[in-house]
């Protein structure tokens, strides 16, 4: 089921039907029975469809072959995967050497924990950046308000989706409620985990293998990534790993949207912040508190169990429901763009 949910998310993320205009510019009362462009045309899978323009069907198109550059596809392959390899373990090294915190308040202790692997982060996507001439466009930031919007509201229904529809079910309730002291910085924690995981697998990498390759490439990738980071949903059930790997889909997809990071920030933070920090029910590192004491009943499939609400299959529903509208969205822009290309 993961495979299917997987191939069937990067199939409509790469699936795009683009339209270009080529201009032929006739001077005024020429006469010449050949005109020419200087544009150049390098389709993929050796495929072309041209339409004429209104009062152009007698015109000709005439193709003239320009140089072709070859390129040595296996060698392309394995300089892209030793870079991803050095991007991914030269963070993961620079994060365990960082000291850590000596401050014996657990909230202190925590924001720093959060901060050398976000700072180990920033410095490896700014090192490919140069390494790569800056030629690979990161989309941290376009769009802003558009990507805060997008976050926001795509992070309450996400979260909320479920938690209604659970309680509704009675597969979860609460009971009292917890005193936490420095509440905002175990927030302030939460939000740069988040920022970090989000540079890890959607900043330079999946940027840089969308560019290099394919869409499909990169999200299979940073989604595997993404997977594995979250390791502990292997040991807890089916249900647990499809609904992380239907997360990180729906993150990559919310990225396309939106054209920028943000989005899948502020809804990744939602689901963690609010979700484990206020609700108790999301999973985090064993050491973050929560202020309402999530309770789990009946079957743990509807429950969740031990895995919390990330077990459950009716965040699943409400990940795959999310993931079709996002999708059908996306396409619908493409379309718009490519009808007024």
């Amino acid at each position: 089921m993961a495979a299917v949910l997987v191939i069937l998310a990067v199939c409509f993320l790469a699936s795009s039907t683009k339209k270009y205009q080529i201009r032929v510019t006739i001077p005024a009362g020429s006469t010449e029975p050949v005109c020419c462009s200087d544009e150049e045309i390098s389709p993929k899978g050796n495929t072309l469809t041209f339409y004429a323009g209104e009062g152009l069907e007698d015109t000709e198109i005439t193709l003239l072959p320009t140089e072709v550059r070859e390129e040595n596809v296996l060698k392309k392959i394995v300089i892209t995967f030793i870079e991803c390899i050095c991007f991914f373990l030269g963070w993961a090294i620079l994060s365990a050497v960082l000291p850590l915190s000596n401050s014996d308040n657990p909230a202190v202790w925590r924001l720093w924990a959060e901060i050398t692997p976000l700072l180990s982060i920033i410095a490896f996507t700014f090192l490919f950046w140069i390494i790569e001439k800056k030629t690979i466009k990161l989309h941290l930031f376009n769009n802003p308000i558009k990507g805060v919007l997008t976050g926001m509201i795509t992070g309450i229904l996400w979260l909320g989706f479920p938690v209604v529809i659970m309680k509704l079910m009675k597969a979860i309730g609460f009971s009292g409620k917890n005193d936490i002291p420095l509440f905002f910085v175990w927030i302030l924690a939460a939000f740069l985990n988040v920022i970090m995981q989000e540079l890890l697998v959607r900043g330079w990498l999946y940027q840089a293998l969308k560019q290099k390759y394919n869409i499909a490439i990169s999200t299979i990738v940073t989604t595997a990534l993404f997977t594995l980071l979250h390791g502990g949903a292997f040991e807890a059930g089916v249900v647990p790993v499809v609904n992380v790997l239907t997360m990180s889909l729906l993150m990559t997809v919310i990225l396309e949207y939106s054209g920028s990071l943000i989005a899948p920030t502020i809804m990744h933070f939602i689901w963690n912040g609010i979700g484990a920090l206020v609700l108790g029910g999301v999973s985090l590192a064993d050491d973050y508190p929560h202020l309402l004491n999530m309770t789990f009943s009946g079957s743990n499939l509807l429950s969740g169990g031990e895995c919390k609400i990330e077990g459950s299959i009716v965040v699943l529903a409400v990940n795959v429901i999310l993931l079709a509208v996002f999708i059908g969205l996306q396409r619908k822009n493409r379309n718009d763009i490519a009808d007024h290309a």
